[in-house]
């Protein structure tokens, strides 16, 4: 999380342990791994709460609700500054065995038991987004670490300060701020001084540094595994090496699953004999909705590599292109490319399927893979501390709060006090969260 170089001790409540005041932390200290990850991260799912949703209430038992969208419609379209969000997710994704879709949000309070998964909720994401009012000389944003360490749906979930003044592309820059929340919450602890994981706010940032890179492939296996058919020799790169598909010859449809666009340079060639009883017409799904936010494009051609139809889906990022080919003839050889259609952008990247269609009575569905993941069996929030500059204090008091209405009654992270106050009231607030359950609070100055 981030927060105001202006942070004071605050005297109205006695610590349960003396603060320590350690030495300034180093600024070539690499990224930390919290120990923390998604259970199931080839598809972790983003969600923008509604304004309106309960993220805490205050000592006085009001509620804090989300303002987020009223209040970043400032920057522009709902879809202008979200693409930012979703860019600062997916930078992560293109590094590593992540991928990324968008949910539609039900509504329910934040640290809510709103079902029985951690992860794969079908109602919220993973990681849900909003946002409220905590002083312009407050935090930037806070950030929930994965499961284990929290073990229900409050885990992942990110809270800008919608009193800060954030801009697209100039301080406070939201993709800068988004990335290191994102990061937290898929695991990451602070990295080296000038990170988008650094624990001062580093200045507008347009990607990951090689520090950043280094922490989510420690987390997450590596750099990002290419699929079963780049992985075998003579990669599907090509029409020479494209990928043979079978079309079922009594239902007329195949499909491919499990498939990625790896890289930025990557593409996938497929091929396939159109069989006897075939329409006329080839009815074709390429999709990364509920995949990745992948932005695909793709290209049919007949069986001496001329072009038949181009298509992109530049500008929308995790989505179903399905369209119709005409000029089909049985027996007839064709070729499918598949590649990102930003492929300067980490939206050139991700999950994707195919699905075929020559005469079939339905479509084979592309499937999400299932991510459903039970809550612990005794529910629990944990982890986390904020940071001042460069020197580190860490209090270890836990403000008395109202918790929210709950079935399974227990102390809950995300509970955070009145908005709207003092830089030292509102980490005063903060502190529960961040002792406990949010990843950490990150200085608005140098």
């Amino acid at each position: 999380m981030f927060r105001n170089k202006a942070w004071r001790k605050d005297s109205g409540h006695a610590l349960r342990t003396r603060p320590q005041l350690e030495a300034l932390e180093s600024r070539v200290v690499p990224s930390t791994n919290t120990g923390n990850a998604w259970p199931h991260p080839e598809l972790v799912t983003l969600s923008f709460a509604p304004d309106g949703t309960i993220i805490a209430y205050n000592s006085a038992g009001k509620a804090i609700t989300n303002d987020l969208n009223a209040e970043f419609a400032r920057l522009g379209s709902s879809a202008a500054w979200q693409k930012e969000v979703l860019r600062a997710a997916q930078v992560w994704a293109q590094q590593t065995n992540l991928n990324f879709a968008v949910l539609g949000d039900s509504g329910v309070p934040f640290g809510q038991v709103s079902g029985s998964y951690q992860q794969g909720d079908t109602d919220i994401g993973d990681i849900r987004i909003g946002g409220y009012g905590g002083g312009a000389s407050g935090f930037l944003g806070a950030a929930h670490y994965p499961p284990p360490v929290n073990n229900y749906s409050i885990a992942g979930d990110i809270y800008f300060n919608t009193d800060q003044a954030f801009h697209v592309g100039s301080d406070y820059d939201l993709f800068t701020v988004a990335a290191h929340e994102i990061g937290h919450a898929l695991g990451l602890g602070h990295g080296a001084y000038g990170s988008v994981m650094s624990a001062s706010y580093p200045g507008l940032e347009t990607g990951l540094s090689t520090d950043d890179v280094n922490g989510i492939q420690a987390i997450y296996g590596g750099a990002r595994d290419v699929d079963r058919y780049d992985a075998n020799v003579g990669a599907n790169n090509s029409f020479y090496n494209a990928t043979t598909l079978t079309i079922n010859p009594t239902y007329l449809r195949t499909r491919v699953t499990d498939v990625d666009i790896t890289t930025n340079s990557d593409s996938d060639y497929y091929k396939f004999v159109a069989p006897v009883g075939s329409n006329s017409s080839l009815h074709l799904v390429v999709q990364s909705q509920g995949l990745s936010l992948l932005s695909p494009r793709f290209w049919v051609y007949n069986a001496a590599q001329q072009q038949m139809a181009y298509y992109t889906s530049y500008g929308s990022y995790g989505t179903k292109m399905e369209v119709d080919i005409p000029g089909i003839v049985d027996g007839a050889t064709y070729y499918i490319k598949v590649a990102g259609a930003e492929p300067a952008t980490a939206f050139g990247t991700g999950a994707y399927g195919v699905s075929l269609n020559l005469g079939g009575s339905s479509d084979l569905v592309i499937v999400p893979p299932t991510t459903t993941t039970a809550n612990g069996s005794s529910l629990h929030d944990s982890g986390g501390v904020y940071q001042k500059g460069g020197d580190v204090l860490a209090p270890t008091h836990h403000p008395v709060h109202k918790p929210a209405p709950r079935t399974v009654h227990r102390v809950d992270g995300a509970h955070i006090a009145k908005p709207s106050v003092h830089t030292a009231a509102m980490l005063k607030a903060l502190q529960h969260m961040s002792a406990r359950s949010a990843a950490d609070l990150l200085d608005g100055t140098l």
